[in-house]
């Protein structure tokens, strides 16, 4: 459109201002915050399991095996020989003065069964003692549980274990187990539903409990 020399162009009309709800050109929306969700634990958590006084975790099912395993091979390992040795010094004269045409006499043959028997529970029951009685009052650990990292503690209060509770607990565990064969079955089974402190009955009869080794 032309305008008359004498008469100037009008000002070109200001910009529209931008509409209103629409942000300006460029410009980015900020996300809304996460909303944090309850009812779930963080991923890294994890609950705490069942502990002795002083917060010490006890011992797992597993460990308290494993070790008794371990400590069984070595007693058993350690007994092999005295006890091959005193078999045989009381099989060998026997055999060698029985006579080939009339065979044994029955009941020598009962007295020596017999006394190998004696034997064999004899040196069970010293090597045991020793090993798990002796060997384990100064720090609360066989070999067993010195390579699981678990020791024997009082339940009272997480204390150092003395000679006459370990004796107790060894009286129960193993003396028991050799006059009832099943006992040691229910024994050791029993720290699977007790509470709170995951106790054999030895562990009861002894007031002492199973924890890890921390530190």
């Amino acid at each position: 459109m032309t305008y008359p020399a004498d008469q100037q162009t009008p000002p070109a009309p200001p910009p529209a201002a931008p509409g209103a709800g629409y942000p300006p050109p460029g410009g980015y929306s900020v996300p809304p915050t996460a909303v944090p969700r309850y009812g779930y634990p963080p991923a890294a958590f994890r609950p705490p399991g069942p502990v002795g006084p002083g917060g010490v975790p006890l011992a797992e099912f597993w460990q308290r095996l494993v070790a008794y395993l371990i400590d069984g091979l070595i007693v058993g390992a350690v007994l092999l020989i005295p006890m091959a040795l005193l078999l045989g010094l009381l099989s060998v004269p026997f055999f060698a003065s029985v006579d080939p045409d009339t065979g044994p006499d029955p009941a020598q043959m009962l007295l020596l069964w017999a006394l190998m028997v004696v034997v064999i529970v004899a040196l069970n029951v010293i090597g045991s003692y020793v090993y798990f009685v002796r060997m384990c009052h100064r720090t609360g650990q066989t070999v067993g549980k010195r390579v699981m990292n678990i020791r024997v503690v009082r339940a009272l209060d997480g204390g150092p274990i003395d000679l006459r509770i370990l004796k107790r607990r060894w009286i129960v565990q193993h003396v028991s187990g050799i006059v009832a064969s099943y006992f040691n079955l229910a024994d050791g089974l029993w720290q699977l539903w007790d509470q709170p402190y995951r106790q054999c009955l030895h562990d009861k009869a002894a007031g002492t409990i199973v924890v890890q080794v921390t530190a």
